[in-house]
């Protein structure tokens, strides 16, 4: 289902990354794991800019790992760290882009 929440470039990222991480393959060049990291931290930015919710963007996310076959805690575990790491060091959005 669409993410109706947060502007649309952070639903769309949001989307594309959830794309990204079920598309993963265990084994694969990048792993499950650093493929979630990875995407998690990528839409941590609209988080931190206040563009999409919090929850959302975990609960999506959380759902495209579990479909790779990732344990749920390991996914929320991935999850929770970037989110965290990303709240606290992002770029305010003006500098980013």
């Amino acid at each position: 289902a669409p993410v109706r929440d947060g502007s649309r470039a952070a639903q769309v990222a949001l989307e594309r990354e959830c794309a990204v991480v079920a598309a993963a393959v265990e084994g694969g060049s990048e792993g499950r794991n650093n493929t979630l990291h990875r995407s998690a931290c990528k839409v941590a930015r609209f988080v931190a800019w206040g563009d999409l919710p919090r929850d959302v963007a975990e609960r999506a996310i959380q759902g495209a790992g579990e479909a790779t076959g990732l344990p749920p805690a390991e996914c929320r575990t991935t999850i929770r760290s970037a989110m965290d790491w990303i709240l606290t060091h992002a770029t305010p959005r003006q500098a980013a882009s």
